[in-house]
């Protein structure tokens, strides 16, 4: 969610050319700088936007990698608010901290992102009535995960998952709890 530099992917023929580089962008309202630890610590007003995903909080921590490395950690904490676009799919999600981190086992990435202080995840239709989207869970902590640059998924203990179907005659296949609704 809240990746460092990458590679872009694409489908073009392989070229001797390195892929541009994925470019993400922190402002906020002051910063710290710790040489030795190559750790950055963002105060007040911050936002964060890189493909795909905005993210403010009021305080962000990061340890920035050494050269030519993906970003292994980063921790946003008070008012987080992330949204991001997976595969189509829109995403909203609040928080009082979240933690991302970044590993990379026998070739195997893992992306996870930690949601703690009652988190809450929205996505999909918004109901016309309300102006809120109609699909939303809460939980405590709220886990994200995402392997090998796949689509990821949510889980954890203590959900609640509130979930509303298409309207009839729409492919409810297409939803995240669509299997179990037939």
């Amino acid at each position: 969610v809240c990746g460092g530099v990458a590679a872009a992917q694409t489908n073009a023929p392989a070229t001797n050319a390195p892929a541009p580089p994925v470019i993400m962008d922190i402002t906020s309202a002051s910063w710290d700088f710790d040489q030795s630890l190559r750790q950055v610590v963002y105060h007040s007003h911050v936002l964060v936007t890189y493909p795909q995903v905005r993210l403010t909080c009021e305080q962000l921590t990061v340890a920035f990698p050494v050269k030519g490395r993906h970003l292994d950690q980063a921790q946003a904490e008070t008012n987080v608010v992330i949204d991001f676009v997976e595969q189509g799919e829109t995403y909203h999600i609040t928080s009082a901290k979240g933690v991302y981190v970044y590993s990379m086992v026998n070739s195997v990435t893992n992306e996870t992102v930690t949601f703690t202080g009652s988190p809450k995840g929205e996505w999909g239709e918004t109901n016309s009535l309300t102006g809120k989207p109609v699909n939303w869970m809460t939980g405590e902590p709220i886990y994200y995960t995402r392997i090998n640059r796949q689509k990821g998924h949510f889980y954890g203990p203590n959900q609640h998952i509130h979930y509303e179907p298409p309207p009839t005659g729409t492919n409810t296949d297409a939803s995240p709890l669509g299997t179990f609704l037939k």
